[in-house]
Parts: C-alpha cells; structure tokens; sequence
C-alpha cells in the first residue's frame, strides 16, 4: 500500500492564493471587456476611416472647386462610403433620409463644411467625437489636410480657435450700418 503524504499548510496558502489571483485576474479582465464594450461603447471612427473622408473632401472640393456643404453630400456622390462617418462596431448603418438629405442619426465624427482651403491651415476641418479608450487621442484632419493626434487639452483650444475663426468671419464683417455686402462661404 502506499502511504499518502500530508499536504502542509505552507502549499495550501500558495495554491489558494495563486487561484485567488488567478480568478481576481480574470475578474479584473471580464469587468474591464464588459465596461469599455458593452455597457459604455465608445462611438468612434478609426483612422483609416477618417482619412477616407478626407480624401472624399480633397476629391470633392478638386471636382466642384468648394468643400461639400455636409457629409451626406460625399456619400450621396459616392466621394466615401458611409460606412466611414460611423464607428465600425455598428451593426446597421443609418440611411440617409431622402426628404431632408441627412443621415437618420448623427455620424461620429465632426466636419466644419464652413471652414474655407484658403482659411488658415491650423483650422480644424474634421474630428472624431469620441475615443475607445482614455488614452487614446482624438483623430483631427486640419484646413492644410495633415491628420494629426490630439489630447483632449490639445483639441479644445484647436476647436475654439475654429469657432471663434468662423464666428468673427461670418458675423462681424457686416456689423457696421451701411456697409458693402461680403460674398458668401462656399
């Protein structure tokens, strides 16, 4: 017969708290897939995605001689895709509505179709809304075309900087009675 040998105290300890970490590994691992996929999804686009809209606009703008005024505009004449303004990890993509010519909900990304090519270059032009996770940096493409990576502390001042671009150029020009009609943004 052979005679069992008692297991100490000391491997009981290493084995219970090698499965505690085992299972606190896969907790920590399980809790972190369900939060950042499933119960808060991050809508975002990739960069791929957003430089497929840029090159829409370059086409655009080199076709019609301006920027599209929306980005149904570059889907409907088939300058990108749809599925480039929404996040990839979306089922079904909206349609475009064909009585107001807008898309059923709003892409994931944001495009200033009133920034002018001769505008300065550091404008922003387009953006995405929303990044997968913190550490990520928000994808801008700037009025000179170049793609850039932006912290949030990095893209506030550069969309405050568009909007206050855009506001002064739009608004204030004509701000003195009587003076001479500017030309309208393209």
């Amino acid at each position: 017969m052979s005679k069992k040998r008692p297991t100490s105290p000391l491997t009981w300890g290493v084995l219970v708290g090698f499965l505690f970490g085992v299972l606190s590994f896969l907790g920590v691992l399980f809790w972190n897939i369900i939060w950042q996929e499933a119960i808060v999804p991050q809508p975002c686009v990739t960069t791929a995605q957003i430089q497929a809209i840029a090159a829409g606009i370059r086409a655009y703008e080199t076709e019609h001689g301006r920027r599209p005024p929306t980005l149904e505009a570059l889907v409907a004449g088939k300058y990108c895709d749809k599925s480039d303004c929404f996040d990839e990890r979306k089922g079904r993509l909206p349609e475009i509505d064909q009585a107001t010519g807008r898309f059923a909900s709003n892409p994931d990304v944001i495009y200033f179709p009133a920034v002018r090519r001769s505008d300065p270059p550091e404008l922003v032009v387009l953006c995405t809304l929303l990044k997968k996770a913190e550490a990520d940096p928000y994808l801008v493409v700037r009025n000179d075309g170049q793609l850039v990576e932006l912290t949030a502390r990095e893209l506030v001042p550069a969309l405050q900087r568009t909007y206050t671009y855009l506001g002064r150029d739009i608004y204030y020009p004509a701000a003195t009675a009587g003076s001479a009609p500017t030309e309208p943004r393209e």
